[in-house]
C-alpha cells in the first residue's frame, strides 16, 4: 500500500520562511515520505521482472509440452497404422485400439479440450 505523501509550502508573507505548513497544492514534499515511494517503486518493478521471467518460463515449458504431446499423438496414430496391417495377431487390434484412442486424447488436448 502506498505511503500518504503530504505536501508542504512555506509559512509566512513572503514565501521565504523557513517554517513550512501542510498544504495540498504546496511544492515541497517530506523526503522521508519521496524515498518510501521510491523504495516501493523500485520493488515493484522487481515483482514486474520476477512475473515477467515466471511469465516467460510457463509460456516455454508450455511449448515443450505441446511439442511432447504432438510428437505422442503422431507415435500412437503409428502404431494404430502399423498394428491394422498384422491382422493375424489378435493382439494387434487392442494395440490399435489403445493407441487410437490415446492418439485421439492428445488430439483433443492439443486443442484445448479437457481429457
Amino acid at each position: 500500500m502506498s505511503k500518504e505523501v503530504k505536501r508542504y509550502d512555506p509559512f509566512g508573507y513572503d514565501g521565504l520562511s523557513a517554517l513550512m505548513h501542510e498544504d495540498v497544492l504546496g511544492d515541497y514534499v517530506s523526503w522521508d515520505d519521496y524515498d518510501a515511494l521510491r523504495t516501493e517503486l523500485t520493488e515493484a518493478n522487481a515483482d514486474f521482472v520476477r512475473i515477467a521471467n515466471e511469465r516467460e518460463a510457463l509460456i516455454a515449458e508450455r511449448d515443450r509440452l505441446r511439442d511432447a504431446l504432438e510428437q505422442a499423438a503422431q507415435s500412437l496414430e503409428s502404431i494404430s497404422k502399423l498394428a491394422g496391417r498384422d491382422e493375424f495377431m489378435q493382439d494387434v487390434l487392442d494395440i490399435r485400439g489403445f493407441a487410437n484412442s490415446r492418439a485421439n486424447v492428445a488430439r483433443a488436448a492439443l486443442q484445448g479440450e479437457q481429457p
